[in-house]
């Protein structure tokens, strides 16, 4: 068996019931960005590896390679011990920043041990690359998109994922950026996803619908949280038929009022959020609606913000320049998702 794998290869996703992908860089390394299926198994802590990086630039790599084998020595057996139980009867795949050194000695160490284990060429930065190509050419030409429009609070992102629970190619590019899109958008989900994360979860969806040959997303704009939609996904989002959803306002407060209230357990982030846009609605809206945060008056104070900030931004109900070609009015999101089908279906077919 070939010793090496090329990164390509990781793309658009590692089988993880087959394949144990183990990243022996430091944690920090692995912080900053890694492939979504990866294991962090670092063979230096952060100290260590900017010792090593220091030695190598200041006294050459044979200094920089006796410096690892002091530091890794004594832990090596307890090292490879933990390797081959992340692996679990699976093959371990090896990478580091540039299928470099780190890797190199990781895998010859497992083969040693009977693990057929295999280095990714190029490693993390080589993945990264071609993740990024692969993302830029992926060729939407020939796909029916469909885009799922309407204001704030009409179930949008319930209904995506009602049509992905029944096998549509519906993609939910909130899901992925872990991000609802807005000024509120990160309350309640913890950390957002960083633009590697995302763009490797975009194309394994991607690749995934694509025998379908038509896609269904959620109206979007460029910008999603701290990540970005690629060129050719947004311009498929932009160029789509757009469907139009349209609900009642106390429907629209209950949706986003069930959406939010799991995942809050306490008012500062809203309030902070809240600050974050005084400028855009005035000081006497914003001093309402913090009055109104901290008397607990959700329902009201979800009102006022569609109201005043999210419908003038966002919303599509009689605002120019938001040409539908279909309309849903009103239900609930399942009776939403099956006149979503019933439209797509008639459409692709």
């Amino acid at each position: 068996m070939n010793d090496v794998i090329p990164a390509h290869c990781l793309l658009p996703a590692v089988d993880n019931r087959q394949f144990c992908l183990i990243d022996v860089r430091s944690p920090v390394e692995f912080y900053r960005g890694h492939v979504p299926e990866a294991v962090n198994c670092p063979l230096f802590c952060d100290h260590e590896r900017a010792e090593i990086g220091t030695l190598y630039k200041n006294c050459g790599k044979p200094a920089a390679v006796e410096r690892g084998h002091e530091i890794i020595g004594p832990r090596l057996f307890s090292y490879l011990d933990d390797l081959a139980g992340h692996a679990a009867g699976r093959t371990p795949l090896v990478m580091c920043w540039r299928g470099g050194m780190r890797s190199a000695a990781v895998v010859e160490a497992l083969r040693r041990r009977g693990l057929p284990a295999r280095q990714i060429s190029g490693g993390y930065k080589a993945w990264r690359r071609c993740l990024l190509e692969a993302l830029a050419g992926f060729d939407l030409t020939g796909v029916k998109v469909f885009v799922l429009c309407g204001s704030t609070g009409v179930g949008k992102t319930q209904v995506i994922n009602i049509l992905k629970n029944r096998g549509m190619p519906a993609i939910d590019l909130e899901e992925l950026a872990n991000h609802r899109g807005s000024i509120f958008g990160h309350i309640g989900k913890g950390e957002p996803c960083n633009s590697v994360g995302f763009d490797s979860r975009l194309l394994t969806e991607l690749a995934s619908c694509r025998p379908a040959g038509y896609l269904i997303f959620e109206c979007e704009s460029r910008r999603i949280g701290n990540v970005y939609l690629p060129d050719n996904v947004y311009q498929a989002i932009v160029g789509g038929s757009r469907i139009l959803i349209r609900a009642a306002m106390a429907d629209r407060v209950a949706r986003i009022l069930d959406e939010y209230r799991p995942g809050c357990h306490d008012t500062g982030e809203i309030a902070e959020a809240l600050s974050a846009i005084a400028r855009k609605l005035g000081g006497s809206l914003t001093g309402e609606l913090h009055r109104l945060l901290a008397a607990g008056r959700l329902e009201e104070f979800t009102e006022l913000l569609l109201r005043h900030y999210y419908d003038p931004l966002y919303g599509y109900e009689g605002k120019k320049g938001h040409s539908c070609e279909y309309t849903i009015d009103g239900g609930d999101v399942v009776a939403i998702a099956d006149q979503v089908i019933r439209i797509v279906e008639g459409v692709a077919d």
